[in-house]
């Protein structure tokens, strides 16, 4: 009898044991279907949303979308990642026709400086941020050799002018020494304002290298800077006298002797040349941005590794590239707004100056050979409006805002 109930205990525990088991495949299947369901929802949201190139969500047919779409879309702000603070300040309806990625740099453009010859850097002088005026020198590369070939021209070419002062022909044809004496002292003229232009160009290197040494003072580079000037408009005014005197019918052609001074004097200004290709100087105002080379280094011409970048930082711009998809959204006068992670939750405004005229591989973010995936885009710059904080070089986000009707009246 006992061993009757025990079979039957045991038959009951068995059963309610698979009774339990089936519930539980019941609801786990049950969850599995409500999960697929969930994922091929999600799936299909997300399908109908996709990325461009900056990273903001756009519609599959290519409209535009709210910027509080875009941001919801990526889970970042447009500043950052989302957080109350940001989230609170941006637009919640504000469309936007197009966006990309955008570099800032000088409006008009950054100038990479070379050195025209190669060469052991001498004397460095200027430094990052400082700013300079057209035609301050920036870098000296060695020319000992090239100011000793100078010294041994100059020697020349006061032996060729004795000669020519003791030329024994000019008393036997008097007259015709007479006509020839203007376009002489003509050639003497532009020669004496060679000779002053570079001794300005010296004595302005010297009191240029006083001031950064800070045994100068900025008067006397001024001074110096004015010299270099008059000496230059004196040489212009002085070959144009020369070439008045060269056009006259009655001049008579160069001896013998004027044609071995005038050749002493060419060589000069070769070596001239030279000296000056030791020279990096700046071609306009501006604010030095980057260099490369120290004293002591070897300076060499390459475009690739320019010595000196140089911009005019007091007005900003912001080169921008898009694919040719959005080329229709655009136009110059556009307004834009321009933001930066640094400055999370501020705008800046700004309006599209140029539009490039044809499609070309992307510059902002190519690195290495183009593969046959890389697409081209439409390259332009935006003015930014007033003195915005960004720094040359930041990587900002740009906005365009839909044409207004009359600017896509013009663009029609």
């Amino acid at each position: 009898m006992l061993s009757s109930d025990s079979t039957l205990v045991t038959l009951a525990v068995s059963i309610a044991m698979a009774a339990g088991i089936i519930f539980s495949v019941d609801q786990l299947s049950a969850s599995d279907d409500s999960f697929a369901s969930e994922t091929v929802r999600l799936l299909s949201s997300e399908a109908e949303t996709s990325r461009d190139p900056s990273g903001a969500a756009v519609k599959r047919d290519n409209q535009p979308i709210t910027v509080a779409q875009a941001e919801t879309a990526s889970g970042t702000t447009t500043d950052g990642p989302a957080n109350s603070a940001s989230t609170a300040t941006q637009p919640t309806a504000e469309r936007w026709s197009a966006t990309a990625a955008g570099r800032v740099e000088p409006q008009q453009g950054v100038i990479d400086l070379s050195p025209e010859v190669q060469g052991i850097v001498v004397e460095k002088f200027v430094d990052v941020g400082d700013a300079v005026k057209a035609g301050d020198i920036i870098y000296r590369l060695k020319d000992d050799e090239i100011l000793a070939r100078w010294r041994a021209a100059l020697n020349e070419i006061d032996v060729r002018k004795r000669e020519r002062a003791e030329d024994p022909t000019v008393d036997e044809d008097k007259k015709k020494a007479d006509k020839a004496k203007p376009r002489q002292e003509a050639e003497d003229a532009v020669a004496d304002a060679h000779l002053a232009r570079y001794d300005a160009r010296r004595a302005f290197e010297v009191a240029y290298a006083k001031l950064k040494s800070g045994s100068g003072t900025t008067e006397a580079v001024e001074a110096a800077r004015k010299a270099v000037t008059d000496a230059e408009a004196k040489l212009v005014d002085e070959e144009a006298k020369l070439k008045a005197e060269q056009a006259k019918d009655d001049v008579p052609l160069p001896t013998r002797l004027d044609g071995s001074l005038q050749s002493a004097r060419d060589q000069l200004r070769l070596i001239e040349i030279a000296l000056e290709r030791t020279r990096v100087r700046a071609p306009s105002d501006g604010t030095i941005m980057a260099m490369t080379a120290e004293a002591g280094e070897v300076a060499v011409p390459s475009p690739l590794r320019p010595l000196v970048k140089l911009g005019d930082l007091n007005e900003l711009a912001v080169r921008s590239e898009l694919e040719e998809r959005d080329i229709g959204n655009i136009g110059v006068g556009q307004d834009v707004i321009v933001r930066s992670s640094a400055y999370t939750g501020r705008d800046f405004k700004g309006k599209v100056k140029w539009v490039a005229p044809s499609l070309a591989p992307p510059k902002l973010s190519g690195r290495g050979p183009r593969s046959l995936a890389d697409v081209d885009v439409i390259e332009l710059t935006i003015d930014l409006e007033g003195n915005p904080p960004l720094l040359p070089g930041m990587r900002v986000d740009v906005f365009f805002k839909p044409l207004t009707k009359k600017e896509a009246a013009v663009r029609q």
